[in-house]
């Protein structure tokens, strides 16, 4: 039985290394992305993704989406707060991220489907996003 992959990265070159290898693998499935600010004494420096880590996480726990194996989910932290609020951050100017706020779930190579900040404040829009729903 086949299941979500879930991986967590820290930093743009660490995800760029997990696009690459979904790329290489032949584009298997959906890649599912989920961008957080660090954290700094055990917690996410950004209010809203402190908010949202554990909706995920319990999204992320439920049967349904635990056995999505068409899925590969990666949690990314995108750094301090003045790396991530510098404009030229490689998360905003990516063309095929642009990412400007967190956190933002979105699914790698479809522009139009992603969730910002506010919109990932309930468990089961996330969930149903993580499937595709």
């Amino acid at each position: 039985m086949s299941s979500l992959n879930r991986v967590v990265v820290s930093g743009y070159e660490a995800l760029r290394a997990e696009i690459n290898k979904w790329n290489e693998a032949g584009k298997k499935g959906r890649l599912v992305m989920l961008f957080l600010s660090d954290h700094v004494d055990g917690k996410g420096w950004c209010p809203d993704c402190v908010t949202v880590e554990p909706l995920v996480a319990d999204a992320l726990a439920d049967p349904t989406v635990a056995a999505a194996g068409d899925v590969t989910f990666v949690q990314t932290f995108v750094g301090q707060k003045e790396a991530w609020k510098d404009k030229t951050n490689a998360f905003r100017t990516s063309d095929d991220l642009l990412v400007n706020s967190i956190p933002t779930l979105l699914e790698y190579g479809k522009m139009e489907r992603r969730l910002g900040d506010k919109e990932c404040t309930n468990a089961e829009i996330i969930k149903n996003f993580i499937l595709g729903v």
